[in-house]
């Protein structure tokens, strides 16, 4: 008995003790008070729990009743990963209100039944062009994806057909009912499954008939029955008679509509009203309508088509006929490397394109206005913690103050220079590069954003991280139209035949799933990318999880089953990495191991090119130089931090040691997650050194203004941040930076000038007398032969070849030698020579990678010999539009500052002052392409030391 009684109280004070409480907070906009459902989405840490018995919600310390439902389990131990907590709360009229999830608590789960979801709640319908009008025929799919006593979803999919019963387009809806209200949350996508020739329509809507006597426009005094609310600009609404429609106006009645209309005591709101312009709102005795293309849409009858409005798309954003197909004005903008894929809006079909349109409708509010909508996330500690955006450390400005201000000052100013990207089509994408000289966003060269550099993604981490609702709702919008527009969701047989490569007919191929290509005139350029670089996944999964919106899991599905069908091998590039990524989030999303299997052959592909291929020295690229920029999205480490795979984990440390080393290709700062990871796997502190210079380098290299050019490949870099945050906070101790450089003083090396991109390399071996081989390869621009030549001590020549390219341009040479003394060989190779890398056991013979003139972006070492204490006068001249980022490091790698230099003028020049001591100095970082000279006390220092015995003695 009293082994059995301390039994149960061990059980319980283990109970107790792993009780935890889980913040999160809703956000009240419309300061409303009163009893209102809430959802919210919170994640656990994987091993955390296996269910959710003994939680419970609590305002204070008053505890609500809840319905819990479990979204998603972590699929390596099948423990909580997302939960849905649904709930009525008493709100305060507080903007911002605290609840708690408890564990360890008596469950008060709500009583009583799901609620009731009828029948579609509107009348879906479209009118095509030609006259012929489409009704919504029986759903072919019809479910309750969720049923609770608090919420319950429903979701439906059907085709529209005519009088004969031809089929054409299809609608995706999703109902939405909560517990003890009588309003109604309707999703409604439209999606187009046929080409630019059947997709015209003059009229596309939700009604609701009924018997009506007065009607309401949001924001328009005066009875609105037999009467129209046009938004035909973002900025521009009119009201109208339907007995007599109005023309276009300059200036409308209104800028922006609330976007609601009450007829008698029925409400209909539209989310987004002015933003995903053209909508209409139309109240007539026998129906209110919500027109999702108007039925009185008006055109400027000025507009012209110019470089600047362009990639608006206005041709199927105003007008009477809905039409897809780009007048030639739009695309016959010459044959330039830019306007390349303009041109192809000549054949570019929408088949696939969705768009959903988000109603909430109330059948007893009447003319009183909607109440903003209560929204909650959970606490960004506790998100952070939960892993389920890997390791990121949550929003800390005091610990971090550049880094949070630039994350969230450039996404600000980002989406300040984007306040007109607005329409039906565009509302929720991005541009892909500002242009500083006209001010604006590129207006023909990869203009939409798309899928490109984790689009998806990066809101939602910024938002998450800090809890910030505005940063969350554009988050929201991002996603809807990524979902919806940048995607395929369609496809036939005939639409997913192969094209000939090069044909322009692959700009019309598609394949349901597969992302639509991001340098087209449309946003549906292609449909046929999977396997692709760009591909994600876990915005599509986050959307869900947190907004309960199950079209997000709809289509991470619908992605992974194309990604199934499509990859059939594996890609070593920039492709398989991305597609690593979306395919491990899908399988942490949803359990389906199936989703491993194409990620699998990539990484193997992967470990096979880069990693144990053998390679010619001559190759731009080594073991570990991310070939095809393959570390563009961080796939293979989502993949090793999910699966702890050995193949990923040897890839990892081949990168991570290779970006250190500065030996890299694709050494660029969005790379800073890399010495994170070397850190991880040796403990060396140095490792974050080195990555906490890349980080420095890389915010000062994007800080921008709207003065400055700036591109959204950032992203890779910002979505990175919050893991380097992480590594720096759990290393305990401060880091300082340690440049990134390539060579000279672990392998030394020598050019003719101070400028080696016009120079040749001289390079110093410490021969031991014995045999030894030697192999080198290089690169030149002009394809002529090259002279290779190596001396002993003396200065007597033993070896000289001339090395020719191959058809490739690609120079490739070796030599065995014996029975040379020992001392200091002397190896040169000339002139104007690139990626120069050699293979000798005698000194540290490494490959130089990418030397300062390869990359703007590359690592470089240059050193210097100083004789006596002095003064040392840095300089820098810009010669092209590269930045500079410097640090100077005595012998010991200790740091004695770091330069920073942003493009100026030619000619224009950048001067440093240092106190510099006897012995053996570097300068390092990322040189661009400036020409950086050095002086001593007013004399020129040379980037070598005195001799060459010095190399290899400073003593001496």
């Amino acid at each position: 008995m009293k082994k059995i009684l301390l039994s149960a109280l061990f059980i319980l004070s283990a109970a107790v003790a792993a009780a935890v409480e889980i913040p999160f907070t809703a956000e009240n906009p419309g300061r409303i008070k009163g009893l209102r459902p809430i959802r919210v989405g919170i994640p656990f840490p994987k091993g955390k729990f296996k269910n959710c018995d003994g939680f419970g919600v609590f305002s204070g310390n008053r505890q609500i009743p809840c319905a819990l439902e479990v979204l998603n389990r972590w699929p390596q131990d099948k423990s909580l990963r997302w939960i849905s907590v649904a709930f009525r709360a008493e709100l305060n009229g507080e903007k911002l209100q605290k609840f708690t999830l408890r564990t360890g608590v008596k469950p008060m789960p709500s009583q009583g039944p799901a609620p009731m979801v009828a029948d579609l709640p509107g009348k879906l319908y479209f009118i095509h062009a030609d006259g012929r009008r489409f009704e919504a025929a029986k759903p072919d799919t019809d479910e309750m994806v969720e049923s609770t006593p608090e919420r319950a979803m429903r979701r439906m999919e059907g085709w529209f057909q005519d009088a004969k019963g031809y089929k054409l387009c299809r609608y995706l809806t999703r109902t939405v009912r909560c517990s003890n209200s009588p309003d109604t949350l309707f999703y409604f996508t439209f999606l187009l499954t046929g080409d630019e020739k059947e997709c015209r329509f003059r009229d596309i809507g939700v009604t609701f008939p009924g018997k009506y006597e007065r009607g309401v426009f949001g924001g328009v005094p005066g009875n609105a029955m037999n009467a129209y609310l046009l938004q035909y600009q973002h900025d521009k609404f009119l009201v109208g008679s339907v007995e007599a429609p109005r023309d276009f106006q300059e200036k409308g009645d209104g800028r922006q509509a609330p976007g609601w209309a009450a007829a008698d005591k029925l409400r209909v709101a539209v989310e987004d009203f002015a933003e995903t312009f053209p909508n209409e709102l139309e109240i007539r005795p026998d129906a209110l309508t919500y027109h999702f293309w108007p039925a009185h849409g008006v055109a400027d009858p000025r507009r012209k088509v110019t470089d600047q409005n362009r990639q608006f798309l206005w041709f199927c954003h105003e007008g009477k006929i809905l039409d897809f197909k780009p007048p030639r004005e739009y695309w016959d903008v010459g044959n330039s490397y830019q306007a390349r894929y303009f041109r192809e809006g000549a054949i570019e079909s929408p088949m696939g394109v969705a768009k959903t349109a988000v109603l909430r409708i109330s059948p007893e509010a009447g003319a009183a206005a909607p109440e903003e909508p209560v929204t909650a996330l959970p606490d960004p500690g506790w998100f952070c913690a939960s892993g389920v955006m890997r390791r990121i450390h949550p929003y800390d400005p005091e610990r971090f103050p550049e880094l949070e201000k630039y994350l969230y000052d450039r996404y600000a100013l980002e989406r300040r220079l984007s306040g007109s990207d607005h329409g039906k089509w565009n509302y929720g994408d991005g541009h892909t590069g500002w242009v500083a000289e006209t001010q604006s966003w590129d207006p023909m060269y990869r203009v939409w954003k798309g899928y490109h550099h984790s689009s998806g993604s990066l809101p939602y981490l910024l938002a998450l991280r800090k809890g910030d609702f505005d940063i969350f709702r554009h988050a929201v919008a991002v996603t809807r139209h990524l979902l919806d527009v940048d995607i395929c969701n369609y496809s036939t047989p005939e639409s997913e035949k192969p094209v000939p490569e090069g044909s322009k007919f692959m700009w019309r191929r598609k394949i349901k799933g597969a992302l639509c290509d991001y340098k087209g005139l449309t946003h549906w350029h292609a449909g046929s990318r999977n396997p692709d670089y760009n591909s994600q996944t876990e915005f599509a999964l986050l959307y869900y999880f947190l907004t309960g919106d199950v079209r997000g899991m709809d289509v991470a599905k619908m992605w992974g089953e194309a990604s199934l069908k499509c990859t059939r091998k594996g890609s070593s590039g920039r492709p398989g990495t991305g597609s690593i990524g979306a395919l491990t989030d899908l399988w942490l999303g949803t359990g389906d191991s199936r989703y491993l299997t194409p990620a699998q052959k990539h990484i193997t592909r992967i470990g096979k090119d880069q990693i144990k291929g053998a390679r010619r020295l001559s190759s731009s690229d080594g073991p570990g130089s991310l070939t095809g920029w393959a570390n563009y999205q961080p796939g293979i480490q989502k993949y090793y931090d999910a699966t702890n795979d050995k193949e990923a984990e040897k890839i990892l440390k081949e990168w991570a040691f290779s970006a250190v080393r500065g030996e890299t290709q694709r050494q660029r700062f969005s790379s800073v997650d890399l010495p994170v990871y070397a850190w991880l796997f040796t403990g060396d502190p140095a490792y974050l050194r080195a990555a906490k210079w890349m980080q420095e380098s890389g915010v000062y290299s994007h800080w921008v203004s709207p003065k400055r050019s700036f591109s959204s490949v950032e992203y890779f870099h910002m979505e990175r941040i919050p893991f380097y945050e992480w590594a720096i906070v759990n290393n305990g101790k401060a880091v300082t930076p340690l440049a990134v450089g390539t060579g000279c003083c672990e392998f030394p090396y020598l050019p003719d000038d101070s400028y080696p991109k016009s120079g040749s390399f001289t390079v110093f071996l410490k021969g031991d007398g014995k045999p030894f081989s030697l192999a080198g390869g290089f690169f030149t621009g002009d394809k002529k032969p090259r002279k290779v030549t190596l001396s002993c001590a003396d200065g007597s020549v033993k070896w000289s070849k001339e090395v020719k390219p191959d058809k490739r341009g690609q120079y490739d040479f070796s030599e065995n030698f014996e029975g040379l003394p020992a001392g200091v060989y002397t190896l040169k190779i000339g002139s104007k020579v690139r990626r120069l890398a050699l293979r000798c056991r005698l000194g540290q013979a490494a490959p130089l990678g990418g030397c300062h003139y390869q990359d703007a972006n590359s690592g470089a070492t240059w050193c210097f010999g100083v004789k006596r204490p002095g003064t040392l006068k840095v300089r820098a001249a810009r010669t092209m539009n590269y930045p500079l980022h410097l640090q100077l490091l005595d012998a010991a790698k200790r740091d004695h500052g770091l330069l920073h230099y942003l493009p100026l003028k030619d000619g224009e020049r950048k001067e440093w002052s240092f106190k510099v001591t006897p012995g053996l100095w570097m300068l390092s970082g990322s040189f661009g392409t400036a020409k950086v000279t050095l002086e001593l006390d007013g004399k020129p220092v040379k980037y070598a030391s005195p001799s060459p015995e010095r190399w290899f003695s400073m003593e001496k």
